[in-house]
């Protein structure tokens, strides 16, 4: 019979993961190379960044640190939920416990609003001195109201909702979303309704409607699918104008990036200039917005010549608490007074209407930039007011400029 082959050892194992990990490495673009490097080879966080940093790969100053601790602290959340679950199945099924009371009188519909824990069919919890407890009785709950009831409490919720993202231009978070619940709830005219985290899943059917509404309408971006999601972030060119193809950034922009961003002539109105750090910075940051946020600052690139002139881009940004879509433009100093800043914000305010679906674009600039203004100006952009921005330990004052896309519209139909 033939010999059955000895299986690697750890060691062995380890040498040619390294070996592998060092081919890989030089042709990683990404901006997480430690979550990388755990999906490709199939370690954990410590055993990858032990591993990234033998191969000579460099980590930002304290990196490492808050990445390890944030492992930590979720190995420890995931070891809580396991207790808790182990818990919960010691006392399934237990009518005697007064959890699972909450359980069956609240959660899971149990019992509508008025009913004793005997017309239930349980027993009231014996303590441990021999004395019954008192009896309780459910609280109200949503599922129980007539449909009257719940119709006021549907369009209150609506109304809250759409207050919230006119305010805001995005959807509540989990948290904002609960507070908007629990205050509907609470000011119910027959009596406090109680809240449960069940009652999400039944919010989001209530103001779906309401929401596409307002994805019709531009108020809130389009809805896009991981599928969607996947093919932006994976195509280089993102548009084009009549001179100008626009592309995402890479590391290999490096050097003509730093040509803009150490020039204290074009970084004036940010009043600081970047060092080496900062700019791999910048350019990390940028790839992970085209991750999550599909835009992002991109390389602009001229055309017949192939030189990188520039970068501009959308972004999502919060203006006093209001996230909206902004436009931005950053040109090398051989570069102004070309039309090129206005033909890029042009092409990227259109594609932010056509395939980002909002009907209104933001730009934020400083009072003294004067050639920024004039740019904002040229392509249609109208102050609407100011607000105070924190960078780099400044309190800096910008102007808020808007160009809405209704405005185009009703500008062609009249020619």
């Amino acid at each position: 019979m033939p010999k059955k082959k000895k299986k690697p050892t750890k060691p062995q194992k380890k040498a040619s993961r390294i070996a592998r990990a060092k081919q890989w490495l030089p042709t990683y673009e990404g901006g997480k190379a430690v979550s990388a490097y755990r999906k490709k080879f199939h370690v954990d966080t410590a055993c990858a960044v032990r591993e990234l940093s033998e191969i000579g790969y460099e980590f930002k100053p304290g990196y490492v640190d808050n990445l390890l601790k944030a492992e930590a602290a979720r190995i420890e959340q995931n070891r809580v939920k396991k207790e808790e679950k182990r818990l919960s199945e010691v006392y399934d099924n237990d009518l005697q416990d007064d959890r699972f009371y909450f359980i069956a009188g609240y959660t899971s519909g149990g019992a509508p609003y008025g009913l004793t824990w005997e017309e239930m069919g349980l027993r009231p919890y014996e303590n441990e001195f021999g004395d019954d407890d008192e009896e309780i009785v459910c609280y109200r709950h949503y599922d129980f109201l007539s449909k009257r009831q719940q119709d006021w409490v549907n369009n209150k919720l609506r109304e809250d909702f759409s207050r919230y993202v006119n305010t805001h231009r995005r959807l509540p978070n989990r948290g904002q979303q609960q507070r908007l619940i629990e205050k509907v709830f609470q000011s119910c005219p027959e009596g406090p309704l109680y809240y449960s985290k069940d009652f999400n899943a039944a919010y989001r059917k209530i103001i779906r409607k309401r929401e596409n509404k307002f994805i019709r309408e531009g108020v809130l971006p389009k809805r896009f699918t991981p599928t969607e999601i996947k093919k932006f972030f994976d195509q280089s060119v993102m548009l084009e104008s009549e001179r100008l193809i626009f592309r995402k950034i890479t590391e290999s922009d490096f050097d003509e990036l730093a040509v803009m961003l150490r020039d204290p002539e074009v970084m004036s109105a940010w009043e600081h200039t970047f060092s080496d750090e900062e700019i791999h910075g910048w350019i990390e940051k940028q790839i992970l917005r085209y991750r999550d946020q599909i835009v992002g600052y991109f390389a602009a690139i001229r055309k017949g010549t192939g030189e990188l002139i520039g970068q501009m881009g959308l972004m999502w940004n919060d203006f006093n608490e209001m996230k909206a879509l902004e436009v931005g433009y950053m040109l090398k100093l051989g570069y102004w007074g070309q039309g090129y800043a206005a033909e890029g914000a042009t092409a990227l305010v259109q594609y932010a209407f056509t395939v980002i679906g909002v009907n209104k674009v933001f730009a934020s600039i400083r009072p003294e930039n004067q050639r920024s203004i004039r740019v904002a100006e040229r392509i249609g952009m109208i102050p609407e007011g100011s607000f105070i921005k924190q960078y780099n330990g400044k309190d800096m004052k910008h102007i808020i400029y808007t160009k809405e896309r209704y405005r185009i519209e009703s500008a062609v139909g009249s020619n």
